[in-house]
């Protein structure tokens, strides 16, 4: 396993989805490297990260896209990209009435379950898709 560069410690821990640290220095590790196994570190935190998001904080139906867009990089539908684009005039305008009332656990689910790369704006939402999610980060 890759250690910190700056201080050795080769144990990693979640701060928010996405964002890890080293425990000893807080360091965010910058060049990540592979462990025993041949997998890269970024490999396992993108299935870490993929386990730990609570997708019960969303309705029930929008649950599947909003996984799908997180962990492969499927686009959603123009609600859903407006909110992960911070569009906030666009998303009420497309939510349903379910999500109109939801609004705010979206912006919760986003800034607290999310990796950060993936919301926040248009070009982020096109980068993640154009990655593939947290697994197509394995392919990098």
């Amino acid at each position: 396993m890759a250690h910190c560069p700056k201080c050795g410690n080769n144990k990693p821990t979640r701060r928010r989805a996405g964002e890890y640290f080293c425990q000893r220095c807080g360091m965010l590790p910058g060049v990540l490297g592979f462990d025993r196994s041949g997998t890269t570190q970024r490999e396992r935190f993108a299935r870490e990260d993929a386990h730990m998001i609570d997708y019960s904080k969303l309705p029930s139906h929008m649950q599947d896209g909003a996984r799908l867009y997180i962990e492969k990089g499927i686009p959603g539908g123009s609600f859903f990209t407006a909110v992960v684009c911070n569009d906030l005039m666009e998303a009420f305008r497309r939510a349903d009435d379910i999500n109109s009332a939801r609004m705010k656990e979206w912006v919760q689910f986003f800034y607290w379950e999310a990796p950060s790369g993936c919301w926040g704006s248009k070009e982020h939402h096109d980068q993640w898709v154009s990655n593939g999610g947290l697994l197509g980060l394995e392919d990098e």
